[in-house]
């Protein structure tokens, strides 16, 4: 708010950073967390080369065509399914979309690449099977 950016895209991986969901939104503001603000993440390790959230969102459903509440979805559903075969409690995570993002985040997607990307690195599901 300070640096007077009003459009703002806002992905926070952390353990409990849905804490920031209230004092980050707004009207203008698309906001996706890997936890709710009384959970944690997981793959959080120096040696894998994704969290699961960065695994299920951005290697993973960002590189497909699809709106950013599909890949938002994709990704929970992609966690879930991670966390239920690990037997890790749900990080629950959370996404806020403002009543005024929808029109330029629309914008956004209308200019995005009509084929998909592969995914790079080790699956953050990887340290699971270690």
């Amino acid at each position: 708010d300070g640096l007077g950016i009003r459009r703002r895209l806002v992905m926070l991986s952390a353990c409990y950073s849905g804490v920031f969901v209230p004092l980050l939104a707004s009207p203008d503001t698309v906001l996706l967390t890997a936890a709710s603000s009384e959970r944690t993440s997981f793959g959080c390790r120096a040696d894998n080369d994704w969290t699961f959230f960065g695994d299920a969102l951005v290697n993973h459903a960002l590189r497909r065509p699809q709106p950013f509440e599909g890949a938002a979805t994709e990704a929970r559903d992609s966690i879930s399914r991670w966390e239920i075969a690990a037997r890790l409690p749900p990080s629950d995570p959370q996404l806020s979309i403002g009543a005024d993002a929808a029109g330029w985040l629309a914008r956004l997607e209308a200019r995005l690449p009509a084929t998909a990307t592969a995914p790079v690195g080790a699956p953050a599901t990887a340290a699971l099977d270690r």
